[in-house]
């Protein structure tokens, strides 16, 4: 009775957040075949979150173009429950926002329901990550998709940094370009051991990034880290990630164990349809790739997996890898403090290179953080 009467309390909570969706052209979608036809929308009544797995959370203009255009698409990206919980409500300011998307969040993480989230230009993901602050015991590990990397005070990626207490494990930057990341900031992310993965790095190894996002717990993704040309140029850069590359990144957050938040941001669309079209088809790979988890973590006894002990440095150390007789994926074994085991993800490659004797990079950052 206890538990009921607390989903109830956060149930009507959650309603005083959003504004129901009233527009009769987004709610007029509802073809078969369509993904709308799984969708529970909020018209003012909001929908019942026992059962769902994802919660649409919309944030300034954009959300509604995402939603006409998500809607039509097919249902092929699988049977998936999904809320659509409306646009939040108007706040002050950024601020007040964040902290309407933090609660938000929280009641949501609460319910293991994942929140894509639908904004404008602002990035919210410092309140993003602030939501995590008394989910989990485990240490926060961030993806960022983004054309470049901003250190400056009071910039998102710095207060996250900084924030008190912290619960940060690592932040991987992908898509950075080359010509926007200054020497010094390069450095500070790797004497953090931080993550940057180049825009050229990523087309030379695609694949690679999978399981940097297996292990993440949070994506944001910056729109303009897309090519201007890819969206009738809203945005004036004319590098970055081609619309289908975008689609495979999205998906590879969606098929992560771990992913519990996306959020999508960085332009206001101003009735662009190509990028509300490429915003709604991120988010339906996202999907597609959720339908598509496999959960086989290692655990203490790792009985599904094969095991790789793989001497290197003329033997001096040995690392140990597995890899999953269900998806074969790989990870690696890390001792940490205490002799805890820990398991990092890390792919084919990393093991062929500590087969030629080199230390994986992985390893190594992982190693520095657990120690």
């Amino acid at each position: 009775m206890i538990v009921i009467l607390i989903i109830l309390s956060l149930h009507i909570m959650l309603k005083e957040y959003f504004n129901p969706i009233s527009d009769r052209a987004i709610l007029s979608l509802q073809a078969e075949g369509s993904i709308a036809k799984q969708i529970k929308i909020n018209t003012g009544h909001l929908p019942d979150l026992d059962d769902a797995q994802i919660a649409l959370i919309g944030i300034g203009n954009n959300a509604n173009a995402i939603r006409k255009a998500l809607y039509q698409l097919s249902d092929n990206a699988g049977a998936v429950r999904i809320v659509d919980l409306g646009n939040l409500k108007a706040a002050d300011d950024e601020n007040n926002m964040g902290y309407g998307i933090m609660q938000v969040m929280e009641i949501l993480l609460q319910f293991k329901i994942i929140p894509i989230i639908m904004s404008d230009k602002y990035d919210y993901s410092y309140y993003q990550h602030l939501a995590y602050q008394n989910y989990s015991s485990k240490l926060l590990e961030i993806v960022r998709v983004e054309p470049s990397i901003n250190l400056e005070i009071g910039s998102t990626l710095r207060n996250i940094i900084l924030h008190k207490p912290n619960y940060l494990f690592n932040v991987t930057s992908i898509g950075v370009q080359a010509h926007y990341l200054s020497n010094m900031i390069e450095t500070y992310m790797n004497e953090m051991c931080f993550d940057v993965i180049r825009l050229g790095m990523y087309r030379d190894a695609p694949a690679e990034v999978e399981p940097i996002f297996r292990s993440a717990n949070l994506i944001s993704f910056d729109m303009k880290s897309i090519k201007g040309a890819e969206m009738n140029w809203l945005h004036d850069l004319p590098n970055g990630f081609t619309s289908d590359e975008a689609c495979r990144i999205a998906r590879y957050g969606g098929i992560s164990n771990e992913v519990s938040s996306f959020l999508i941001f960085g332009l206001n669309f101003n009735d662009n349809e190509a990028a509300s079209n490429l915003g709604a088809q991120l988010i339906w790979y996202f999907l597609q790739g959720f339908m598509n988890r496999r959960y086989d973590s290692p655990d203490a006894e790792s009985k599904n997996f094969s095991i790789y002990h793989t001497p290197i440095m003329n033997g001096k150390h040995t690392l140990t890898f597995l890899k999953s007789h269900f998806s074969e994926r790989w990870w690696l074994e890390i001792d940490g403090q205490k002799n805890d085991k820990n398991y990092i993800s890390c792919s084919h490659a990393d093991y062929l290179k500590a087969c030629q004797d080199e230390l994986p990079d992985r390893w190594w950052k992982a190693y520095q953080k657990l120690m």
